[in-house]
């Protein structure tokens, strides 16, 4: 990126820790990010009123003051500074709309750019009310909304309009080290999460009461802070009337090493959340090479793949949840399967360094700059890693003596997806549906309907990308052409 675009300055206006949550924690990570703080000027000011999870949905004095110093700080520096962007996650729904909304009306009447990073979901349930009904509307018009799946839309589709969307899926910083893991005599699971009651954890015990009573014998760990739903002793109160004393423990807030080491010390984690978007517990248990059992709420199913890296089940169901840990207790071989693949999926798709080009890209292009760069020339290193940062390569080719052009086959063996043209030998590189998609020449509208489609289905673009890599691997290497040549030339010499 240019030394110009490099000085672009944008004002972050999102939750930060503590209190420890997906949202604040994914804010931090982007604070903390080289490449974000590397390509833009960047300010803070923290959103949060909370400073301990059991602060969260309560009312006091002391948030009043945080949230009228946290007002006037965004006002002060919008006054002072002339920002290219506004970044803000906010809460899209009930007390917490209305309490972020005016952060974003007051970067709107300053004229700047608004990207939206929604971590949360629920406004579906506020959009036909009062004073929700006109305030929504008003607050995300003219905005970028970055959302982390398509199956969140629906939450907002009577706001937000599918042009205005981008998805990006969190992302979390890899491990140094995987733990080796043995399975235990005696199976442990683990919960880890704030214990919330929409979380599943009542749920979660319900379904541990049902296999205690089969005969299973197993430790269920709970790892999470406290909260106004479920302190210590209501859910000691709720172990001993299962009578679970001897089955489940809870083990208070881990954080650091400690998290770390609990992913290493259990067999399989345990979600059976009933209201979430994209849950980063998720994520560590497949980098941990954790299987893992949850719902199929909000984008989980986009993370857990059924049967392939952990099972879902269905949410408030403690039979089926009780059905699906069964399966693994009965079956440890493939708890440990799952979990391999687990890590493999999270290498493909959920590291920080891909959630922080999405997000970079979304203030780049959407913040206001240009949807287009050119680059100029590029070779060896520097062509290898503009393939390597890209998702989709777009070749509308219309040369007519096009025959087997080799971009192509580099794009293919960077795994990313494909879009181009029927010219010349295209169609035995890219098979239209599998390893790309085929547009007609000349047809700008085909060729934007083509790249929209993987646009909105980035899972799709890159199941394609994968096959175009494993059909490159197949048939296009040197070795197969070189191999192709030679007997060719042998051919020819008996012949001769």
């Amino acid at each position: 990126m240019s030394e110009v675009q490099s000085k672009y300055t944008v004002l972050f206006i999102v939750p930060l820790p503590p209190p420890v949550h997906g949202s604040a924690m994914m804010c931090q990570y982007i604070k903390d990010s080289r490449l974000i703080n590397d390509t833009f000027r960047c300010d803070y000011v923290n959103l949060s009123t909370s400073r301990r999870m059991d602060e969260i949905g309560k009312r006091s004095v002391k948030k009043i003051f945080r949230f009228v110093g946290s007002y006037f700080t965004v006002l002060w520096k919008l006054l002072t500074h002339h920002y290219d962007a506004c970044y803000l996650a906010i809460t899209c729904h009930g007390m917490g709309f209305l309490k972020d909304a005016p952060f974003v009306v007051l970067c709107k009447l300053f004229g700047r750019k608004v990207v939206i990073h929604q971590h949360n979901k629920g406004m579906a349930n506020d959009v036909d009310r009062w004073p929700y009904r006109w305030l929504l509307p008003l607050v995300y018009r003219n905005t970028t909304v970055i959302l982390l799946s398509w199956k969140l839309y629906p939450d907002v589709e009577k706001v937000v309009k599918r042009e205005q969307v981008m998805i990006c899926p969190n992302g979390i910083p890899d491990i140094d080290q995987i733990p080796h893991r043995q399975p235990h005599a005696i199976p442990h699971l683990l919960f880890l999460s704030n214990l919330i009651e929409s979380k599943g954890v009542i749920d979660l015990l319900d379904a541990c009461k049902i296999l205690k009573d089969k005969g299973y014998r197993f430790v269920c760990n709970f790892v999470g802070g406290e909260t106004k739903d479920i302190n210590a002793e209501r859910f000691n109160a709720e172990v001993k009337k299962r009578g679970l004393d001897q089955t489940v423990c809870y083990l208070g807030s881990k954080y650091g090493e400690s998290k770390m080491k609990q992913y290493a010390d259990n067999d399989m984690l345990v979600f059976p959340t009933c209201n979430d978007c994209f849950p980063l517990v998720l994520l560590e248990a497949m980098q941990n090479k954790l299987p893992t059992v949850s719902t199929d709420v909000g984008g989980i199913p986009d993370i857990v793949s059924n049967g392939e890296t952990g099972l879902i089940c269905e949410k408030h169901c403690p039979n089926d949840l009780a059905d699906k840990i069964e399966k693994l207790l009965d079956n440890p071989e493939i708890a440990i399967r799952m979990g391999e693949e687990g890590r493999k999926r999270f290498l493909e798709n959920y590291t920080i360094s891909k959630h922080e080009e999405v997000v970079n890209n979304a203030l780049i292009f959407r913040g206001g700059r240009n949807y287009v760069n050119y680059l100029g020339k590029k070779y060896g290193d520097e062509k290898s890693e503009i393939l390597a940062s890209s998702d989709i390569f777009v070749f509308p080719t219309c040369y007519p003596n096009e025959c087997f052009p080799l971009v192509l086959l580099e794009a293919m063996q960077h795994g990313l997806s494909v879009v181009t043209t029927d010219e010349g030998g295209i169609t035995d590189v890219v098979l239209d549906g599998v390893n790309g998609l085929i547009c007609r020449k000349h047809d700008s509208k085909d060729l934007a309907n083509k790249i929209g489609f993987l646009l909105d289905n980035p899972q799709v673009a890159f199941d394609i990308g994968r096959k175009g890599k494993n059909l490159y691997e197949e048939r296009f290497t040197l070795r197969t052409c070189l191999a192709c040549i030679t007997g060719a030339l042998d051919k020819a010499v008996v012949s001769v």
